[in-house]
């Protein structure tokens, strides 16, 4: 099978990433919901897999950055979700929408799927296994093929944004929605403790 592992150092946080994209399946909308629920049980806590559409995911590192995120969520007790999948997500999309996220990051009924399990332990890669096995796709890759025009529309970056950041297309983005990210979390954290002063 081919997969892709990699590591990140953000801040002090070690973030594992395998991740594949797979195509040429047949996958029912009940089947793909019943995959899910059978992963989660396999699970550890610190442990998530995503199944995502592929040409909106800049590079695994925005990915593994709103897993960071969406862990420390859950430690300081900000958390939007009950679940770190979800929660993953909806850094992803810098949107407290499920329904949003679901329709814009989700895979649902499209010929591509990206797969990604993160986790802070290495030896949690293998669960990507598991649904891979499941799907049993045809073909599968690791290039990542950015819809850079759907990502401007998913996280509302304009030409303005972009011409005001250095570097190639791909690196100003990625600066971009790494800036989103971390104002997602302030103004979650904010929110948090504003609504804590007033109990």
């Amino acid at each position: 099978m081919t997969l892709a592992r990699v590591k990140y150092k953000i801040f002090a946080d070690d973030i594992h990433l395998a991740y594949s994209i797979l195509e040429d399946f047949s996958l029912s909308k009940s089947k793909f919901e019943q995959i899910i629920r059978d992963s989660k049980d396999r699970l550890p806590q610190d442990t998530i897999l995503l199944f995502i559409k592929p040409y909106i995911v800049l590079s695994p590192k925005i990915v593994a950055l709103a897993f960071y995120y969406a862990l420390n969520a859950f430690k300081l007790k900000i958390n939007i979700s009950k679940y770190l999948d979800l929660e993953t997500l909806l850094y992803l999309s810098g949107s407290r929408q499920i329904t949003s996220v679901i329709e814009n990051i989700v895979w649902l009924n499209e010929p591509q799927m990206l797969i990604c399990c993160c986790s802070t332990k290495e030896e949690n890669m293998h669960l990507i296994d598991f649904p891979v096995k499941t799907i049993s796709p045809r073909k599968v890759h690791i290039n990542l093929k950015p819809d850079l025009k759907k990502i401007s529309s998913l996280y509302d970056i304009t030409e303005e944004e972009l011409k005001s950041v250095t570097g190639t297309d791909l690196e100003k983005f990625f600066k971009l929605i790494a800036f989103r990210m971390s104002l997602f979390f302030a103004e979650n954290s904010r929110k948090t403790a504003l609504s804590s002063n007033f109990d």
